[in-house]
């Protein structure tokens, strides 16, 4: 027996929708099954639920319920067979059980000015850029629940996304980033920083890169990016023969370029890397250095150089190229410049 949570308004009230069902079952198993595992038990479950309908008794008393912690755990496990990675997983969870910590109610019973409030209050302990990742994640979790029929409307879809001033970004210097490199006190740390400065690729996938895949021919990377996505970056010259006298000093046949130095020899984490970087930005006189930094002087440089934006965009693997071209593209003051002088009265 199934309790049926859709609205009143849902035009038949006595039917269990099968994705509750469906989700409770997935929810329950995935702690003990393998992603892989339970990509099949969700075909499986898809299959034999294809050409079947539940419906509630409505003389018994229903021992399906629907809570909270329930909605969040199939919302979870949707996002997480999508590939989204942990750190996101652990935004969204983080997001959602502020939210009911503050509404104290049914997550299917909240409306639109509930949201409006809590993001309100966030504003005033946050930049409006958290806020606003605060109100991204309300929104994909409740349109989850729309999709799945658990509430009707999303009652964050009329909260319109919430703009931050436009602030200028720090752009390092080609004599910055060469300052980086003479800090350097070792191997490692060279190959490291030559690897971001020639690819401008994220610290999550400087952590997955394995030496296989390496094409010292074509002096190529297979990346590991977002979402599962893989593409292929170019890197120099110098930066193939610092990485390949990196490996040579390595003392571990771990599978991962850069990996721990003790034991299981596992990929090295976010935090070592950032933390790598902290220092030797340290010694440069540049305390402040983070390996995104990398990133936006990559994109930059490239762009100086008259690298088509479209090409940038597929290197630095954006999806969008607004992405691009708002968060990576600096605006060239010596161009506007020379329009200046140029066409000026």
């Amino acid at each position: 027996m199934f309790e049926d949570y859709n609205n009143a308004s849902n035009t038949c009230d006595n039917t269990i929708s099968k994705e509750h069902i469906f989700n409770s079952i997935l929810c329950t198993m995935d702690k003990t099954l393998t992603k892989n595992q339970i990509a099949m038990l969700s075909n499986t479950l898809s299959c034999t639920f294809e050409n079947i309908n539940f419906q509630q008794n409505t003389n018994m008393l229903s021992t399906y319920t629907v809570d909270n912690d329930a909605l969040i755990r199939g919302f979870m496990l949707v996002k997480k067979m999508a590939g989204i990675k942990e750190s996101s997983l652990k935004a969204y969870a983080f997001t959602i059980y502020k939210f009911i910590d503050y509404c104290k109610m049914d997550l299917k019973k909240v409306d639109t000015n509930k949201i409006r409030c809590f993001l309100l209050m966030c504003e005033k302990t946050m930049s409006l850029c958290s806020v606003d990742n605060r109100r991204r994640n309300l929104n994909t979790f409740f349109q989850y629940l729309e999709d799945e029929d658990y509430i009707s409307k999303n009652p964050c879809r009329k909260i319109p996304r919430i703009k931050e001033g436009v602030k200028a970004k720090k752009f390092y210097t080609d004599l910055e980033i060469e300052t980086m490199r003479d800090s350097c006190n070792n191997i490692r740390e060279l190959a490291l920083i030559d690897l971001l400065i020639s690819t401008g690729i994220r610290i999550s996938e400087v952590c997955k890169i394995m030496i296989s895949d390496i094409d010292w021919e074509e002096r190529t990377i297979l990346i590991h990016g977002k979402g599962q996505k893989e593409r292929i970056v170019p890197i120099t010259i110098r930066c193939k023969k610092h990485l390949k006298d990196y490996i040579k000093t390595k003392k571990n046949d771990s599978e991962y370029l850069f990996s721990s130095i003790r034991k299981p020899y596992g990929k090295l984490s976010r935090e070592a890397i950032s933390k790598i970087i902290k220092d030797i930005g340290s010694r440069a006189g540049l305390p402040n250095i983070t390996v995104h930094c990398f990133r936006r002087w990559f994109a930059s440089d490239l762009n100086k150089k008259g690298i088509d934006p479209v090409v940038i965009q597929e290197i630095l693997g954006h999806e969008s190229f607004s992405t691009t071209q708002r968060n990576y593209l600096a605006k060239s003051t010596k161009k506007a410049k020379h329009a200046i002088d140029t066409y000026a009265m």
